[in-house]
């Protein structure tokens, strides 16, 4: 502020006439007050207040002028204050439309470097180096790498995090450079494409990119290998189909041959039919017993009593079907339905 708030004409007035040591004091002050020092200013009139001496005007001219310039003091630093987070404020927007500037510019750079990469895919990924980029923009390379720092570019490809472009290379047999995740997809894509049955091992992979014109050597194979999650050939391989058959030995086909002659032969289907006249026989479980008629036994009283079923005391005789079985040489072989039939018809 260049006019002071502060009556200092007020003031003068109430110690006109003051004699030592007031009248240096008050001068000191009412200079303090003019050029803005409002800090000495209210040291001193704290000073004058102490003396000893003073009239009532006196004392309500010093309350004046401390309250005044405490007033302007809060005003000052409500200003400073003010103007402070004004001006922090313009540097924060400064800064991000900067920072914007930088990602877009940072932007195009990828997109002019890396255009095989959004024309034919992941696979003709070039080595960039942010340090390239850094001096393409007029920036620096840390520069470079806290504005790319979780940011993401979204691509007809998809969306990709912006130092997925940066990469170191390899370098080609035609001077090519390919980068690290070009190499990794197309390591990828062998695996891929090879047999289940046959996996490729990390050597076979190597002599692969070998005639594309990539020399790498195998444990970088097996590194990226193992970060793309892909198991070694011998967890990889799918055992499918059956395994060929080896030349076998005359004996080795006769052994085969009587396993299934036995095999057949222990079939009931597979057993041929009884020659006519002889006596068909079959391997079938035992047949129940013929069930007899009830038997029929008289009381004392002469009283007919029918019994569900043979009795012990009073054994039944047999049924011809049962003599033809005991007179049978076998007795564990029972007759079939056509020899039952056959036997049982003479006695009828």
């Amino acid at each position: 502020m260049t006019r002071s708030p502060v009556d200092t004409v007020a003031l003068a007035r109430a110690f006109e006439g003051c004699d030592e040591p007031i009248r240096p004091l008050l001068e000191q002050a009412l200079e303090a007050m003019r050029t803005d020092n409002d800090a000495r200013a209210l040291a001193l009139l704290k000073q004058l207040a102490e003396t000893p001496n003073l009239s009532r005007s006196q004392r309500q001219a010093l309350q004046v002028a401390q309250a005044q310039l405490m007033e302007k003091a809060a005003f000052v630093e409500a200003r400073n204050f003010i103007r402070e987070k004004i001006r922090a404020g313009k540097f924060l927007i400064r800064s991000i439309h900067q920072r914007q500037e930088t990602i877009l510019n940072i932007a195009r750079q990828i997109v002019q470097r890396q255009r095989e990469f959004f024309d034919k895919g992941p696979a003709h990924l070039k080595p960039l180096t942010m340090a390239a980029v850094a001096e393409a923009v007029g920036v620096h390379e840390t520069t470079v790498s806290r504005a790319v720092n979780g940011k993401y570019m979204q691509t007809p490809r998809g969306l990709f995090e912006m130092r997925y472009f940066f990469s170191t290379g390899i370098r080609t047999a035609n001077g090519d450079g390919l980068s690290n995740t070009s190499v990794k997809e197309m390591i990828a894509e062998i695996f891929r494409n090879e047999d289940p049955a046959n996996p490729l091992s990390d050597d076979q992979v190597v002599r692969i990119l070998k005639q594309r014109g990539i020399e790498i050597a195998r444990r970088t194979v097996a590194k990226y290998r193992m970060e793309l999650g892909i198991l070694a050939s011998n967890l990889r391989r799918v055992y499918t189909g059956k395994p060929k058959d080896k030349a076998k030995s005359p004996a080795a086909h006769a052994r085969d041959k009587g396993r299934t002659l036995n095999q057949g032969s222990s079939c009931p289907d597979a057993q041929e039919a009884p020659a006519s006249g002889a006596p068909a026989t079959s391997q079938l479980p035992p047949a129940p017993p013929i069930a007899s008629e009830p038997a029929v036994v008289e009381n004392s009283a002469g009283t007919d009593l029918s019994s569900p079923g043979p009795s012990e005391s009073t054994p039944l005789a047999p049924t011809p079907a049962q003599e033809t079985l005991q007179a049978s040489p076998d007795a564990s072989a029972f007759p079939t339905t056509s020899s039952r039939t056959s036997s049982e018809t003479p006695a009828a």
